[in-house]
This record gives C-alpha cells, structure tokens and sequence, in this order.
C-alpha cells in the first residue's frame, strides 16, 4: 500500500504540475475520441481483423454452447477451445478499442441486450447488428459530450457511464426479478 500510495502521488504531481500530460492522462483515464485520427487506425488493424474474423467464425459454436455445454456438444462445439478462443476474440477486440481511444464503458454491454430482441437467438445476426450499432453509440455518445456542455466537452466514456450504468441496473433488476 505504501508503494501504491507513493506512486499515486508521483502521479498526481507529474499530472498537476504540466498540463499537457493532465489532458493527456484525462483522455486515457476515461476515453475519448478527441484528438484521434486515422492514424490511430493502422497499428490497430490486424487485431482488430484478427478478432472480428475470429469472432464471426465462432458465431455457430457460440449458438451451440448457448443452450448448453451438453447439447453443444452434441452438436460439435467443442466447448474448451471455443471458449478459450472467445476469450482470444474478446481480448483481441477490447484491446484495440482501448488502445485507440481509451477505456470507453458499458457499449459492449448495452447493445447485445438492445439488439437481442431483434435478432433472436441466432448469435451471428446478434453479432453483425453489434457491430453496427456499437460504433453508433459511441458516436452518439461523443456528439452529445460535444453539444452538452459546449463549448467545453464531456468525453465519450463519461456519457457511455452515464447511458450504461442505468442500463446495468436495469438488466440486472430484471434478471434478479426473474429469479424470484
């Protein structure tokens, strides 16, 4: 604790101290798309073409395992691998995302569950309307953060926060109703 605490506070004084590396760190500490530009884009490309393909091409073992490890099984997924790759596409496609724009919460958990209701239960139409309405939350969430309190800004993550955390509640309430 005491390690954690004296390099909290070099932090602190390192971002206090020159303002650059305090916007620079604000941007990184809650995500944002300000400042980004195509640039950002090609270092991330092959994980980000790695994970999608990956992903799509796990939609049927994915739709299998969903109504069990036993009955996916009898349908040819095989469970471990499939998981283990699903981790993989996940780790590939959240990394990119953050290392382009920072940590930007709460998209990945607020349009399945808009989506699902759609798309039923077949996981590769859930993921390609995923993968079109992500991205337009998160341009709808930095277009409000720049009209909101314009001419300042709210960064994309903290209106994502906003949208999300009520959401979270809602789908967990839900869920926890349906328990009882």
């Amino acid at each position: 604790m005491a390690l954690s605490a004296t390099l909290g506070g070099i932090t602190t004084c390192i971002i206090l101290l020159r303002p650059t590396a305090f916007d620079q760190f604000r941007a990184w500490n809650v995500g944002a798309l300000a400042g980004r530009d195509l640039s950002v884009l090609w270092p991330i490309l092959p994980f980000v073409v790695l994970g999608t393909a990956l992903a799509f091409g796990l939609a049927r073992p994915l739709g299998a395992l969903v109504l069990g490890d036993d009955l996916g099984r009898a349908m040819g997924a095989h469970s471990g691998r499939t998981r283990a790759l699903a981790g993989l596409s996940i780790t590939l496609l959240c990394g990119a995302a953050t290392a382009a724009v920072g940590p930007i919460s709460f998209v990945g958990l607020i349009i399945p569950h808009i989506v699902r209701p759609f798309t039923g239960a077949d996981i590769r139409w859930l993921f390609v309307y995923s993968t079109i309405l992500a991205p337009a939350l998160v341009l709808l969430a930095d277009v409000l953060g720049r009209v909101v309190v314009s001419p300042a800004e709210l960064e994309t993550g903290v209106v994502t926060a906003f949208v999300g955390a009520p959401v979270f509640l809602l789908l967990a309430g839900r869920r926890k109703a349906s328990r009882t």
